[in-house]
């Protein structure tokens, strides 16, 4: 049985070939607002590499879609249950977190780069408003870039060059997953203006993802991040 609908596919291709063609330095110069300063972009290519693209998406059965990976040549990783996702999902729509039990996996591609699928059963409870709504809007779509060493200071720097007047981003919200990587990760995410150019159309969402628990940063982001979004 299929486990992804058609209109599922194309987004994970689309994501996928994007993500294969593009290096560090060229998804900053499509994601980053125009204003962006020089300083911005130098320090974002330094202290971080572009990682992946992320997606969600509605699978009729979980174990159908990574199977349905897997035949066509992707290398899906065993599922990790979501945090950020799921809590986001959840406030936006309204839901108890449990009726929105996302799984991640990363499926492979080459250059060491992944495919970054957040998975919810299009039977579960909550998947059919949120269902219309992600695939209109895309809201959990985001390219997120890793920090080339785990360290505090690094990810301020980061930060900084992002939301600063250089970087012209916004904070977005985070957390921290402890069953992702052996320190568990965590994760800053950041919203520019508009969206990407067509064909992609995918909202300005970086992520910032690094190993280990970071807790003053990311209270620091979550203070700064508007809820109501």
């Amino acid at each position: 049985m299929s486990g992804l609908t058609v209109a599922d596919w194309l987004r994970i291709e689309a994501m996928a070939k994007f993500v294969v063609a593009h290096s560090t330095v060229s998804v900053l110069r499509r994601l980053l607002p125009a204003a962006a300063s020089v300083a911005a972009h130098r320090s974002l290519g330094r202290f971080t590499c572009f990682d992946h693209g992320a997606l969600l998406v509605f699978p009729e059965r979980v174990d159908y879609a990574l199977a349905e990976l897997a035949r066509r040549g992707f290398r899906p990783t065993p599922l990790v249950p979501s945090t950020v996702v799921r809590a986001r999902l959840a406030e936006r729509h309204g839901l108890r977190p449990e009726d929105v039990p996302v799984m991640i996996t990363q499926a492979g591609l080459p250059q060491g780069r992944s495919l970054e699928l957040f998975l919810l059963p299009a039977s579960e409870r909550g998947a059919a408003a949120v269902m219309t709504d992600e695939r209109e809007h895309q809201h959990q779509a985001h390219l997120a870039f890793r920090l080339r060493e785990p360290r505090e200071e690094l990810l301020r720097l980061v930060v900084d060059a992002l939301t600063g007047q250089g970087g012209g981003l916004e904070a977005d919200g985070g957390g921290f997953n402890p069953r992702q990587g052996a320190r568990g990760c965590t994760v800053l995410y950041f919203r520019g203006p508009g969206r990407l150019p067509a064909p992609y159309r995918w909202p300005r969402r970086l992520e910032i993802i690094t190993d280990g628990r970071h807790s003053q940063v990311l209270a620091a982001h979550l203070r700064g991040t508007d809820t109501g979004r």
